[in-house]
C-alpha cells in the first residue's frame, strides 16, 4: 500500500455513498487507485493484494466474502448522468466487475474494467480532481466509522 496515490475526477464526488461502510470505501478507493493509468484493461486482484491496499485484515473468509458482495451490490449502482442543454448521458463507472472465490473461501480474485465513457474519471485528469494518499483515506474512513459507532 506504501504511497499509493488515489485520484479521480471530481465527478465521482457526486456519486452518493452515505450508506456505504468504511471497508466498502476502502476496498473502492483502493481499487481505484490501482486503475489508474490503466485505460480500459481488465485489472487483477487476489484476495491477499487487494486487502494489502485496503489494509483489510483478513481473520474471517465469510465476513470477507459479505464484504465483496456488498460492495458488487453497490457498485453495480454507480452511475453518472452527463446533462448538457440537449442531452442526457448515463454511464456505468464499471463494464466489468467479477469477483470469484473457492468452495472454500480459501482463494479470492477480481476482475475489474472500466467503462470507456467513464474512463476520463481515473485516467484524463487535467483540472478538476481529487487526489490523496491512500493510507491517508483509510485512516480517516476508520476515524469516521469510530465516531459513529461510538455515537
Amino acid at each position: 500500500m506504501a504511497n499509493e496515490v488515489v485520484k479521480y475526477h471530481n465527478d465521482l464526488n457526486t456519486i452518493p455513498m452515505r450508506n456505504w461502510t468504511a471497508e466498502e470505501m476502502n476496498f473502492f478507493f483502493a481499487i481505484i487507485a490501482k486503475l489508474r493509468d490503466e485505460g480500459t484493461r481488465e485489472v487483477y486482484f487476489d484476495k491477499y493484494s487487494l486487502a494489502g491496499l485496503a489494509n483489510y485484515t483478513i481473520t474471517h473468509n465469510k465476513r470477507f466474502e459479505e464484504t465483496m458482495e456488498n460492495l458488487v451490490k453497490k457498485i453495480s449502482q454507480i452511475h453518472y448522468i452527463e446533462r448538457t442543454s440537449n442531452s442526457l448521458t448515463l454511464m456505468n463507472l464499471f463494464s466489468l466487475f467479477h469477483v470469484d472465490w473457492s468452495d472454500d473461501l480459501s482463494e479470492m480474485t477480481a476482475k475489474v474494467k472500466v467503462t470507456e465513457q467513464f474512463e476520463y474519471i481515473i485516467n484524463r485528469l487535467n483540472a478538476e480532481f481529487t487526489a490523496y494518499e491512500l493510507e491517508e483515506f483509510l485512516r480517516y474512513a476508520q476515524h469516521m466509522l469510530k465516531q459513529f459507532i461510538d455515537c
